[in-house]
């Protein structure tokens, strides 16, 4: 039996229509918003720091408050 399968695999003839083409795309990849970045005005470096001490004080304030938290402050 062994040797009817390998005979018959053998024989078998490779499967040359595979989904290749529709996976790849010979266009080179591309952020989804690269239209409105390429235009957009830089940040202002005030809007930016703003940006970032808002978000320092989020993780600050999480932390502090899991802190309290767990040594039964509150």
């Amino acid at each position: 039996m062994n040797r009817a399968l390998l005979e018959m695999l053998a024989d078998m003839e490779p499967d040359l229509h595979t989904e290749v083409h529709r996976a790849c795309s010979d266009e080179p990849m591309r952020r989804p918003d690269h239209r409105a970045k390429k235009h957009a005005r830089p940040m202002p470096w005030i809007r930016y720091a703003a940006r970032e001490a808002v978000e320092m004080t989020v993780v600050i304030g999480f932390f502090v408050t899991v802190g309290a938290v767990g040594l039964g402050v509150t």
